[in-house]
């Protein structure tokens, strides 16, 4: 009896650690895997910049007066095409990796560039308001003096606050004066709120934009739509030929 009893539990014994040991298998294994699963997870291929740069470089974007100066192109809406190719293939590339820190420089050029897309290509047009897309016709001619008010190689990214903040401040005044004087006020306004924007998501410096507009001693005064020209002329040359 008593060698039936020792059987008997050391058979259960042996069941019990068994079933421990699988037990235990199982837990492990499933740790493992789910463990393997979050590595492959948190572990990401750093994004590779120069697929930026490269994607940047298309539209010839190295320094937010470029993405001011696509204001200026022959025609806005070839622009805003190559635009948006150009940012679905950032966002493809930052998809798939780990985004650079967003004090990145291609990182803020990028936000800036995707700033002008929704700014100035999905703009959908409101009646009775004039919006910057308006005076492209005149900015294109404005392209050259946009040119003139560029800074110097690298200001945006220099240490000094006070020396961005001055630089930015100076760029913008001088898109104002120069639309003033080919535009009118009314774009000289749009182009330095527009300009700002832009240069604001690019500096490192939260930098405050002067509200106090620069004088233009001659701005070109307001104009009527150019469509409207061939009515009016025909009109004078209408009553020009019955009076005389």
């Amino acid at each position: 009896m008593l060698n039936k009893t020792i059987f008997f539990w050391c058979y259960l014994s042996l069941f019990f650690t068994n079933s421990l040991a699988w037990s235990l298998g199982n837990i492990f294994q499933l740790f493992n895997r789910n463990y393997k699963l979050k590595s492959v997870k948190e572990v990401k291929e750093h994004c590779d910049e120069n697929q930026l740069l490269l994607q940047l470089a298309r539209l010839y974007v190295t320094s937010p007066e470029g993405i001011v100066l696509l204001l200026s192109t022959k025609s806005l809406r070839s622009t805003c095409k190559e635009v948006s190719g150009v940012l679905t293939h950032i966002n493809d590339t930052l998809g798939n990796s780990e985004p650079p820190p967003p004090d990145n420089l291609y990182m803020k050029l990028y936000l800036a560039l995707d700033y002008f897309n929704h700014f100035i290509c999905y703009y959908n047009g409101k009646p009775k308001t004039k919006h910057i897309t308006d005076y492209h016709d005149c900015f294109r001619e404005l392209r050259e003096d946009i040119v003139e008010c560029e800074g110097p190689p690298d200001w945006f990214e220099k240490s000094n606050e006070a020396v961005v903040c001055q630089y930015l401040n100076d760029i913008i005044n001088c898109n104002y004066v120069k639309s003033a004087l080919l535009c009118g006020l009314k774009s000289a306004i749009m182009l330095r709120n527009f300009s700002a924007e832009i240069m604001k998501r690019v500096v490192p410096f939260k930098c405050k934009v002067s509200r106090a507009l620069p004088h233009v001693d001659d701005p070109m005064p307001a104009k009527a739509p150019l469509n409207s020209y061939p009515d009016k002329l025909f009109y004078c040359v209408f009553v020009f030929n019955y009076f005389y």
